[in-house]
């Protein structure tokens, strides 16, 4: 087809995920043609999430409110808080819900088509810069689709595949990966609605509710630990859980066993040096990945997919302005939660020898 018979979008959004739906909704409703190109994740999603929400939760989402945390860090002893950290932003204040993560990311793909976004799933997309724009190349069930785009977003996630593809740089802060297993059914009332955690020395584990009668039993440790190792297995995972004050009992009492695959991902901090450029930028985690501690990852990937589709809206020399602004934001937002996370992991100082502690700058024990 010649590429002036081609459809023409406004902006193709890469990455059907949090990020990439806030994005398309925003763009959408302000009347940019725009394409959301969703390619199912090659494995599988985490299965927990605890998601901040304005209200109540969405309709039709399995959803169960979330009461806070119980944790044990910096002492043996458990204590009742709210959230172990948070980043302050009128955008994320609102009630917390747990969540089934593909469940989630379902709803909000079918919000972004309801707004007007166009909805394609693919299971292969390739891109090339053409005059005034971006040549989008779109493998999917009927086959090949190729269509013209102005600008691409990228919600790719922590590939960051297409910024990475123009050169941009990504820092990982550190190794910290994630090891989870889906327990249950879980029978009524057994399960708490809140999320429990607990430091050990190499590393931490949390326990959540996933609607509607399972919960996730997550371990985290650096990926280059004998620990990590031992982690890939739901037989290594029973084997570690059993060096933990409090988390063993909680599994226990879930009448539950060990069993089914360990899910494994990279869950450390990182970033793009350079978030945007010529005809693209990115949001969501392809732009700023956050460590699990902070309980804000779909929050703050919704809020950066929000203002990457603002941002897109502004013409000329407003663009420009806005893209600026837009780097400077996520530049401060890095600095900002790298101190905060410093702080979280400081109170912990049970195992200053610990390579897990250590390379976190864990403070003394206090006298």
């Amino acid at each position: 087809m010649h590429p002036d018979m081609r459809p023409r979008f406004d902006v193709v959004v890469l990455g059907g995920g949090p990020a990439g739906t806030a994005a398309a909704m925003r763009l959408a409703r302000a009347g940019a043609k725009t394409l959301l190109a969703h390619r199912p994740p090659r494995r599988p999603a985490r299965h927990a999430e605890t998601v901040i929400l304005a209200g109540a939760a969405l309709p039709g989402l399995p959803a169960l409110p979330s009461y806070g945390v119980q944790s044990s860090w910096g002492g043996p002893a458990l204590l009742d808080h709210d959230f172990i950290t948070t980043i302050p932003s009128a955008a994320m204040a609102g009630l917390r819900w747990h969540v089934d993560r593909p469940a989630l990311d379902a709803r909000l793909r079918a919000e972004a088509e309801a707004a007007g976004a166009c909805l394609q799933p693919v299971t292969t997309v390739r891109w090339a810069r053409r005059p005034g724009g971006w040549q989008v190349e779109m493998e999917e069930t009927a086959g090949l689709r190729i269509i013209e785009a102005g600008w691409l977003v990228d919600c790719t996630g922590r590939g960051a595949h297409l910024a990475r593809s123009q050169g941009a740089q990504r820092i990982v802060g550190d190794r910290l990966a994630a090891f989870s297993v889906r327990l249950g059914p879980i029978p009524a009332g057994v399960l708490e609605q809140r999320t429990r955690l607990e430091a050990v020395r190499d590393g931490w584990w949390y326990l959540a509710p996933v609607p509607p009668d399972g919960a996730a039993l997550t371990f985290l440790t650096d990926g280059d630990l004998a620990a990590a190792r031992a982690a890939r297995t739901a037989a290594g995972l029973a084997t570690l859980l059993t060096g933990t004050r409090h988390m063993q009992g909680w599994v226990a009492a879930l009448g539950c066993p060990l069993a089914g695959p360990v899910q494994a991902a990279p869950a450390g901090m990182a970033w793009l040096a350079n978030a945007a450029g010529d005809g693209w930028l990115a949001a969501g985690d392809a732009a700023l990945a956050g460590d699990p501690l902070g309980g804000q990852g779909v929050a703050q990937a919704r809020a950066l997919g929000e203002q990457a589709g603002a941002t897109l809206l502004q013409d000329g020399p407003a663009r420009a302005a806005a893209l600026a602004d837009y780097q400077a934001h996520l530049s401060r937002r890095a600095a900002t939660y790298r101190r905060l996370l410093r702080q979280v992991y400081s109170a912990e100082w049970r195992w200053p020898e610990a390579p897990f502690w250590a390379r976190r700058a864990v403070a003394p024990c206090p006298e």
